[in-house]
């Protein structure tokens, strides 16, 4: 067997996760394996943990790089997958903004979202105060984001249930212009109307020989995103967004030693950072016949770092790349709220709430991962082998008082809760996973097996905050075990067309916070108690596709069905105790079906005719169907038929490009009416126009002009389970016409 391409992938190994940029991988690549090695297409490492040209995955994957964000105008995850139809970032409103990645219907924790290979921390939330999100990561030091759609528990573990995302930041040589560049300086400007963003940031790098480094900062300053809500006011009727500021910032250092050499070895520091203040106008209301709301102010604070260690060796004999990291990654979500209340019974009183919730994570852990190609006979192999260890440290609280500003009094007995209260205990977690997968190539057929053992021990370590809130509960450890294997199959029939087949197994551990959640509330008449019995949810996934080809053209399709079971339901009623307390527990009760298709595909300008060279053509197409079989309702995660078409306009002899780009989606039809007539988001269209101006070798200007038809569109995601008659509908909608700029200098 042939193995020219197989060997210039196989030093390829570790892109993107070594630290030495993609380019030069090559460049060693070829020289390794002659003259006449291919060059690769687009490729993804995050769908194998390997390199791999896209085309022999037998998979869904989506690779979005530094020059095509900046190209589409993206300041956040919202903008990155505006035209990633199956793929969607729900809008929760002006306070708690973006959630975090919902593919193909999963969404929340059940989506592995990484950068530089280290996991973002888990989201939590409860109650209306209480929401820490995963929107913990700056796209501008980015240089490339993979989107892996479907179970990937088979390389990445319990997390990656739905899928997975993977953000890989630049590196020094990602800025200078070869070896023989000592310096680069770049700065970037931009603005964004739909939330009155302003963007600033300087990145500097520099190599001294084998020595190379960069410092980069990001500043963001923002405000409330804006909807096509005309009401204003306060109350649930208003459809405005409440008003909202924002400030973040995003610092990445990096050292680098022999970055373009066989054992690159790569420091990595990074801390973000974003306050935001929330007048939350549409709070203000009457909460009970005798109470009212008169203000609610937040005062939000969300902060990671990361500290990273890592290196690769290549050229190992029968290894091709050796990767070791060691990393750790705190997280801390802050959240204060401040509410005025005025009481009409009793006299009639003024009075003060205050409230602090509080999460915080940190994950410690280390990873070495293996490649490496061999022969047997006819066949060819190429593995990727690896081991994962973490240990995960996850505390919450909530704090609070309340003020009578007419008697003086004050208690820390506010509605249903005794503060301080913590709603699972501290936990310690480790997670540990072993992994193998072989590509397994015959002629033009590869076969791809692979198989992850991984562990999980959860550890409640219950303090004083806890026992005092739940006399007598007793939180209780877990220790799994779980296999998760695969099998793919991928066959180039043909020099132009592939087809594919894989099969995945799934799972995620359950959750902490679902095994031990615990609180009770005698004046309510209620408690909720751990469950140690729960089991892991599990998935099994089916995907068949087909991909073609050519210089000036490709197209994809793929067709899914995915099969969930033993989903865990938090909060399930068990009936009434001794002491008279109705009981909730969490249960493992739902089985869930998402079936579908996507389809993409591109046309060049050389296939048409002479005075359209400079057009191409691009659309892609999204349909999914999902069921909570075990209670026989739609799923109101599905996104409705979503549709993307894009015109451009590339002329070689011009420094400038365009893109006429409409997105369209059919009525939600689907929803759940268990507990009434949910709300329909209705069909929508929006057309957008994005262009580029390459001014000079060191300027770049980029210009958006989005929803030009001034449209009213409230996507699906953000109104998931609203009724129908909601009137706060508008304010989940997306902004009218805006406008998004940006200037790139590099020096």
């Amino acid at each position: 067997m042939a193995m020219g391409k197989w060997g210039v992938a196989g030093a390829l190994a570790m892109a993107g996760a070594s630290g030495a940029a993609e380019l030069d991988l090559l460049a060693r690549a070829g020289g390794a394996a002659g003259a006449d090695a291919p060059v690769l297409g687009t490729v993804t490492v995050s769908a194998s943990k390997d390199t791999r040209e896209i085309d022999e995955v037998p998979a869904s994957v989506t690779v979005i790089d530094a020059a095509e964000m900046q190209r589409q105008v993206v300041e956040n995850i919202a903008d990155l997958v505006r035209y990633e139809p199956g793929v969607s970032v729900p809008m929760q409103g002006s306070r708690f903004g973006r959630s975090g990645f919902t593919i193909r219907g999963l969404g929340g924790n059940r989506i592995q979202v990484e950068i530089d290979g280290v996991p973002i921390p888990d989201g939590f939330a409860i109650g209306d105060f209480a929401n820490a999100g995963r929107d913990l990561v700056d796209l501008d030091n980015l240089k490339r984001v993979e989107i892996v759609r479907g179970s990937a528990s088979s390389l990445y573990g319990s997390d990656a249930l739905g899928g997975v995302v993977s953000f890989t930041t630049r590196d020094p040589g990602d800025y200078l212009d070869g070896a023989d560049d000592r310096l680069a300086v770049h700065a970037r400007g931009g603005y964004a109307s739909a939330d009155d963003t302003w963007i600033g940031g300087s990145t500097i790098a520099a190599s001294g020989g084998a020595v190379s480094g960069l410092l980069s900062a990001v500043l963001r300053s923002g405000d409330q995103l804006s909807t096509k809500g005309g009401q204003g006011g306060t109350g649930s009727n208003r459809t405005q967004a409440d008003p909202h500021a924002s400030r973040s910032v995003n610092l990445l250092a990096k050292l680098m030693h022999g970055e373009t050499g066989d054992a690159p070895i790569k420091l990595t520091l990074e801390h973000y950072r974003d306050d935001s203040r929330t007048e939350a106008l549409s709070a203000v209301r009457a909460v009970s016949a005798t109470t009212r709301t008169t203000a609610l102010h937040a005062d939000d604070r969300v902060g990671r770092s990361r500290l990273a260690l890592e290196q690769t060796l290549f050229d190992l004999g029968a290894v091709d790349s050796a990767l070791w990291r060691l990393y750790v990654n705190d997280s801390r979500t802050r959240q204060d709220t401040r509410e005025a209340r005025s009481v009409s019974s009793g006299g009639g009183s003024l009075r003060e709430r205050e409230r602090r919730a509080l999460f915080k994570q940190q994950v410690i852990g280390g990873e070495s991962t293996l490649t490496g190609h061999a022969d047997t006979g006819v066949f060819g192999h190429r593995w990727v082998a690896g081991v994962e260890l973490e240990r995960i440290r996850t505390a919450q609280s909530r704090s609070g008082r309340e003020r009578n500003l007419t008697t003086g009094t004050d208690t820390t007995t506010v509605g249903p809760d005794a503060f301080p209260v913590r709603d699972f205990p501290i936990t310690h977690t480790i997670e540990a996973g072993l992994y193998l997968q072989d590509d397994i190539r015959w002629d033009r057929l590869t076969v791809i097996p692979g198989v992850r053992l991984d562990y999980y021990k959860l550890d409640p370590r219950p303090d004083r905050i806890f026992i005092e809130d739940n006399p007598g509960i007793a939180p209780r450890g877990l220790d799994k075990l779980k296999l998760s294997p695969k099998l793919g199959l991928v066959w180039a029939f043909d020099p132009h067309w592939s087809a594919y087949g894989n099969y995945a197994r799934g799972f995620r551990a359950p959750p902490y916070s679902d095994v031990n959640v615990g609180f009770t509330n005698v004046q309510f008449g209620y408690t909720a108690i751990p469950n140690p019995d729960l089991k892991p949810e599990t998935s099994n996934s089916f995907e068949i596709g087909l991909r073609a080809g050519y210089d000036e053209a490709k197209a994809s399709l793929a067709l899914f069905d995915n099969r969930y079971h033993q989903f865990i339901q938090s909060f399930v009623s068990q009936g009434v105790n001794a002491d008279g307390l109705l009981v909730f527990q969490s249960q493992n009760l739902t089985r869930v079906r998402i079936f579908g298709a996507e389809a993409k595909a591109e046309l060049g300008g050389a296939l048409l005719a002479e005075t359209l060279r400079a057009f191409h053509l691009r659309g892609a197409l999204a349909w999914a169907k999902g069921d909570d079989t075990s209670a026989n309702r739609p799923l109101n995660s599905i996104d409705p038929l979503t549709g993307v078409l894009g015109l451009g306009w590339r002329p070689s002899a011009l420094p400038v490009s365009a893109e006429l780009v409409a997105t369209m989606s059919i009525e939600d039809s689907r929803t759940d009416n268990s507990a009434g007539q949910g709300y329909q988001a209705p069909g929508q269209a929006r057309v957008d126009l994005i262009g580029e101006w390459r001014v000079s070798p060191q300027a770049d200007v980029n210009l958006g002009l989005f929803n030009l038809g001034d449209r009213r569109i409230v996507p699906a995601a953000n109104v998931q389970g609203r009724l129908a008659g909601d009137p706060s509908i508008d304010r989940y909608s997306q902004p009218g016409f805006n406008v998004g700029a940006n200037l790139r200098l590099r020096f």
